[in-house]
């Protein structure tokens, strides 16, 4: 079967469905008010979907086949370039990306809690699989909100074009379609206090996560909310 004719409609479904992508927010806090912030993208559910419909799988290896992918039709060119588009912003610096495996990564520091505002939301605005969000810091609390956004339309599944190929890969999509991850991981200088959402959990004294099923958030940006107690110094 030359069904590696039939990536381009896959990507067209994953890519702007992104429930098939895990998404990992990795905050180091400190007490001053700046940090540091890691975004990645692993889009390895996907790849894996693409791997059972494409016949150079076996011609090049799965592990050679993937690294190909993940630099041509996953390729995030935008990310490339990005990091140095966040160095110019005001308050941020040492902002990188890198291709890890199968994640797109994109980290940066931060001396202020309205630079990370500015720099995640300038991310968010070039991938619609990163969540929107705001961070604030108000008196002792910390928090993370989804920003109020106009409800936007869906988009329309590509049409199938030929038979039993179309047919099986748009099966494969929907199997996968809300079967990953969004994660958020924040570590700390000091012990947080007076967690919430219940679901934020500790890793250790100083660091909590907070984790949904992608066919969750997918419905749901609120769940992407937490806050916590943690004194400026």
């Amino acid at each position: 079967m030359k069904t590696h004719l039939w990536i381009g409609t896959l990507l067209g479904i994953s890519l702007f469905s992104a429930g098939c992508f895990d998404v990992k927010e990795e905050l180091w806090l400190k007490r001053d008010g700046s940090g540091t912030m890691q975004v990645s993208l692993n889009l390895g559910k996907a790849i894996r979907t693409l791997s059972y419909l494409d016949d150079e799988v076996d011609k090049k290896g799965y592990e050679a086949w993937a690294d190909s992918l993940m630099r041509t039709k996953f390729a995030l060119r935008n990310f490339d370039s990005l990091a140095e588009v966040l160095e110019q912003q005001p308050g941020i610096t040492q902002a990188a990306y890198r291709l890890e495996k199968r994640s797109h990564v994109m980290r940066f520091s931060f001396e202020h809690v309205a630079a990370l505002n500015q720099a995640f939301a300038f991310l968010q605005s070039t991938n619609r699989m990163i969540k929107e969000a705001e961070f604030s810091w108000e008196g002792k609390t910390f928090s993370r909100m989804p920003k109020a956004t106009p409800e936007k339309k869906t988009e329309p599944e590509p049409k199938q074009k030929g038979g039993l190929d179309g047919a099986l890969l748009t099966g494969l999509m929907r199997r996968q379609v809300g079967s990953g991850a969004y994660s958020m991981y924040i570590y700390l200088e000091k012990k947080p206090k007076d967690l919430r959402p219940s679901a934020l959990r500790k890793i250790d004294k100083k660091s909590v996560f907070l984790t949904y099923k992608m066919s969750r958030v997918m419905k749901e940006d609120q769940l992407l909310t937490y806050s916590f107690t943690y004194p400026k110094k």
